[in-house]
């Protein structure tokens, strides 16, 4: 397999190194290998049908606020809507067309250091400044921007008042729902971030049950966003897999050569030398962070068992995501909160939770 010529080694050892320098000693990665390597053999997707519907920004809005009330968490349901009216000091909500944004304001940034402007869905967290100098009183403060790039096409689709789409109602559940876990402290531990994204995936499980339990849209629809999903958590653990493959490789060996890389690819069973040179390549062009990746793989399986315990009893489920959120937000993120959700914890419930990710999903 010839990478020599495509990979330029040097560097990327360099890379790996600093990868390896930025890893938490207290979190088990090999437990995350097992996940990402299970998930990689069973991620052979064919490419389906996308079925859009459209919405205006209103009804967007709308109906992500009836789904955050049919919860029945008056918390949720008052923080959520606080956030759309502006109504929260620590907390707004911007909504704009990123492409109607004259391209000398896209770089522009508030008051705090955070872009005003971004081209996908995002939530951005930052310090409130009256409390910079005091880190006790220090709170959690974000901007949840929503606007869209459409991910079927070519074509730029936004979140504005003449178009939107159900992808747009997902992105500002996804969003919002963000905000429901985050920290009394704004100083708890490290590995928070890597949970990060399970509390958004649950409730986009959630949404997706409300959608089509009311006849707002059919379920081929839900499905192919469902698909979508599923395939942009394939996308983060395939980063997952090689990262630390290489990882384990430069610990055993000192060095990652070319041989190396070959041997890999011979006992990982691995006979697309495109799928090698182009993780390679995404792997030396991406921003140095592999927790950004851990997370998804980490919440695409939670939310797929989470899913389950919300259809045999939504109110348990809806209970338990709410100690869930509560938990996390006092720092607490053992065994038992995980547990909560059904974050997988075990070999055996990795095997469970990929089964039940990849079910229903035409290949």
């Amino acid at each position: 397999m010839d990478v020599k010529n495509k990979i330029n080694l040097n560097e990327l050892n360099s890379i790996i190194e600093i990868y390896r320098d930025m890893m938490d000693e207290y979190f088990n990665y090999d437990f995350i290998e097992y996940a990402a390597t299970k998930l990689m053999r069973n991620s052979k997707f064919e490419p389906q049908p996308i079925y859009i519907k459209n919405f205006s920004q209103g009804q967007a809005i709308g109906i992500a606020m009836d789904f955050f009330k049919s919860l029945g968490v008056d918390e949720w349901y008052n923080s959520a809507r606080n956030i759309i009216l502006n109504k929260d000091k620590r907390i707004g909500i911007s909504i704009y067309d990123y492409d109607n944004i004259k391209d000398e304001d896209k770089d522009k940034k508030d008051e705090n250091g955070i872009p005003m402007y971004t081209e996908d869905s995002s939530m951005q967290g930052k310090i409130d400044k009256e409390a910079e100098n005091d880190l006790k009183n220090r709170t959690p403060r974000a901007i949840v921007r929503v606007s869209k790039k459409d991910r079927y096409s070519d074509l730029t689709g936004v979140l504005s008042k003449d178009k939107c789409t159900t992808d747009d109602i997902y992105s500002i559940v996804h969003e919002i729902s963000h905000t429901f876990d985050f920290e009394n402290d704004a100083y708890v531990l490290d590995q928070r971030r890597l949970y990060s994204e399970i509390t958004p995936f649950c409730f986009e499980k959630m949404l997706g049950e409300y959608l089509k339990s009311n006849g707002l849209v059919e379920e081929k629809i839900v499905k192919s966003i469902e698909k979508q999903r599923v395939e942009d958590v394939i996308y983060h653990t395939k980063h997952v897999y090689v990262i630390l493959n290489l990882i384990k490789m430069q610990e055993e060996e000192g060095v990652i050569t070319k041989e190396s890389i070959d041997e890999f690819a011979r006992r990982r069973n691995i006979h697309n030398i495109e799928f090698i040179r182009s993780s390679l390549m995404d792997v030396m062009n991406l921003d140095i962070d592999l927790e950004l990746h851990i997370k998804y793989l980490i919440a695409g399986l939670t939310a797929s068992q989470f899913i389950k315990q919300y259809k045999e009893d939504n109110k348990k489920a809806v209970s338990n995501l709410q100690l869930y959120c509560q938990d996390v937000r006092d720092g607490y993120l053992g065994e038992e909160t995980l547990d909560l959700v059904g974050c997988p914890c075990e070999a055996k419930d990795i095997d469970k939770a990929i089964a039940d990710l990849t079910e229903g999903i035409e290949r």
